[in-house]
């Protein structure tokens, strides 16, 4: 087996263990299989792979611009968080995290790219066996939350975290499952209603834990399928053009749908538009270069009434990536990442 099949196996046998513990717990997965994939990826041949494309100049002039952002952000800037005690180092810098982020996933899509069709094929299948487990186990979750909660409260500090990860855990399986129906409607004739019965299960689990974002994920993947499939030449581009409208829109569609800050919010939704609501007063302050990378994460603003009263109006992010790069990078950052976008859809092959 060659290292880079190695790595990506592990990547998918992982899963899901590693979703149990959250968005997090990919990070330090993805560290670790670029590492071993890297025994293949630093030959000369597979070099090539890796050389810098024309996207990736907005992308890291973006990122430049993010770390510069820094300086005038009013959260204090930490790049490492070290606890000799317990031994543990942490990545506290949003940019250095990213950064990461990306250079391994540079890494493992060099890996997969020089897979052998046999390999592909091995690891599509493994694919598959990991995000159904991942399915059961989110319908178990959504299924019998409370017996779930005590079956893990010993390893657990806060419960509350434990109802928040159950409903992370199911909005990962979508953002992930794309890829599982995609291949599984591809692979074998009963392939087809295999991915259908698992969307459906997807969608039911969702539906239970009310995590409409992760149904809104699933529909965004469909229509995105959807368009790749009717539009076999351009399919890809075009997505990449409403992705990056969509970047330097946004602040004028949720000025549309946000309610004034003040008011209060009886549902999930309507809170998600408070914050929106209140990100926008940032963006207005500082529409050029932002208010700097965690700058929201300063704010205090609590709600003052309905049933979220006394939450903070913004816990941590905006939970809206478009706003949250308009408030802390302004329209330069906006501009850049929505250059690479296009250039990257642009350049990305026939769906």
């Amino acid at each position: 087996m060659s290292a880079s099949l190695a790595a990506l196996c592990l990547v998918w046998g992982l899963w899901p263990l590693v979703a149990f513990a959250g968005g997090l717990g990919f990070a330090p997965l993805i560290g670790l299989a670029a590492l071993i994939a890297l025994v293949d990826v630093a030959r000369p041949a597979a070099r090539a792979r890796l050389r810098l494309r024309a996207y990736m100049a907005p992308l890291c002039a973006f990122l430049l611009l993010a770390a510069i952002s820094a300086f005038w952000s009013p959260r204090p800037a930490a790049l490492l968080e070290v606890d000799l005690a317990a031994g543990e180092v942490h990545v506290r810098s949003e940019v250095a995290r990213i950064a990461l982020g990306l250079l391994c996933g540079a890494v493992l899509i060099a890996a997969a790219s020089g897979l052998r069709p046999g390999q592909a094929r091995v690891l599509g299948w493994i694919a598959i066996v990991a995000l159904t487990v991942q399915t059961l186990i989110v319908m178990g979750l959504a299924a019998f939350e409370s017996e779930a909660l005590a079956l893990f409260a010993p390893l657990m500090s806060d419960p509350a975290e434990g109802v928040q990860n159950i409903t992370r855990n199911s909005l990962i399986l979508a953002m992930a499952s794309p890829a599982l129906l995609v291949f599984a409607a591809r692979a074998h004739p009963i392939g087809l209603l295999f991915a259908g019965v698992m969307a459906i299960l997807q969608a039911s689990a969702l539906s239970v834990r009310g995590v409409e974002a992760g149904l809104l994920a699933l529909g965004a993947a469909a229509a995105a399928i959807g368009v790749a499939r009717v539009l076999p030449r351009s399919g890809f581009r075009v997505i990449g053009t409403a992705m990056a409208v969509a970047v330097l829109a946004m602040p004028l569609a949720v000025e549309r749908l946000a309610p004034p800050p003040q008011a209060e919010a009886a549902t999930s939704a309507q809170w998600r538009l408070l914050i929106w609501s209140r990100a926008l007063e940032e963006v207005e302050a500082e529409p050029y270069l932002g208010q700097g990378v965690g700058a929201l994460r300063t704010i205090e603003d609590r709600i003052e009434a309905g049933p979220f009263a006394g939450q903070r109006l913004i816990p941590n992010h905006p939970h809206n990536m478009p706003i949250q790069l308009w408030a802390e990078t302004g329209l330069a950052g906006a501009l850049l990442l929505a250059a690479a976008l296009l250039l990257a859809a642009w350049r990305l092959p026939r769906p």
